[in-house]
């Protein structure tokens, strides 16, 4: 219902939907340094992708708020991590996040996957589901959830920033299509803006005698 375009503009949302909920659920405190970083980095993704190509047509524009609520639910899904691997570990978590979340897509799909005809699907076509769910699905969600477990969800949200410009690069690689002088400044501006975000304060030495 929207277009690719449309909806690597909208996935940096995430990070600014994580630290907002972060901070209306009081589960992190969300610093003028890493609100700069998180608005440096989207900014850098909008300037790689080109905000006046946003489609505003009535389909697209259902379709962009789909996209809307899944970042806003995906951050919800980072943040609210948190407190529960505090007390199990993160290996059970995503086993029972990834477990819970088939049955919403079983409830949606269910009727389209009975219907399939596995022989009448391409090699090709099963290697390309077996990529997508081994890699960004199922690595993607472990290392997202090992991150926050280590780290926080604001600066694990902060770095899904980077999945515009990949696109562009790959699209770059694959499709033949530019990588100018907007790619260029737009990586500049997500560097720093997750350097920002990632950075750890330095604590300040002891002093005083013995």
């Amino acid at each position: 219902m929207t277009t690719a375009t449309d909806a690597a503009i909208l996935m940096p949302s995430i990070p600014v939907f994580a630290a907002g909920l972060a901070v209306a659920l009081r589960l992190e405190r969300v610093g003028p340094r890493r609100l700069a970083g998180i608005a440096l980095a989207g900014a850098g993704a909008l300037v790689v992708l080109d905000p006046t190509r946003f489609s505003l047509a009535d389909r697209a524009a259902v379709g962009n708020l789909l996209i809307l609520v899944n970042c806003l639910f995906y951050a919800g899904f980072l943040v609210l991590q948190r407190p529960v691997l505090e007390r199990l570990p993160w290996r059970t978590v995503i086993a029972w996040s990834f477990l819970f979340g088939s049955l919403g897509v079983l409830a949606v799909g269910g009727g389209e996957l009975a219907a399939l005809e596995p022989g009448a699907v391409s090699r090709g076509a099963w290697l390309g589901v077996a990529f997508v769910l081994l890699f960004p699905t199922v690595l993607g969600y472990l290392l997202a959830t090992w991150a926050v477990r280590r780290s926080s969800p604001t600066p694990v949200a902060a770095y899904t920033t980077l999945q515009p410009p990949l696109s562009a690069l790959l699209a770059a690689a694959f499709l033949g299509e530019r990588f100018g002088v907007a790619e260029m400044i737009g990586f500049s501006l997500i560097a720093g803006g997750l350097w920002l975000v990632s950075r750890r304060r330095r604590r300040a030495a002891p002093t005083g005698g013995p």
